[in-house]
């Protein structure tokens, strides 16, 4: 199988991207915004568009 990256590339690639998303949005973001559609889901319900 050929590959762009290599192991070392792929690492410093994931390392940099991980730096540039703490930096600009901020460390767990994914997870909050997670919290938020569930609090949401649960106080409203499922909540898919009713057409």
């Amino acid at each position: 199988m050929h590959r762009a990256f290599s192991d070392e590339d792929l690492e410093s690639l994931t390392e940099q991207f991980e730096e540039l998303e703490r930096r600009e949005i901020g460390e767990r973001t994914f997870e909050r915004y997670a919290a938020i559609v569930e609090a949401l889901e649960a106080r409203h319900g499922d909540g898919g568009p009713s057409a």
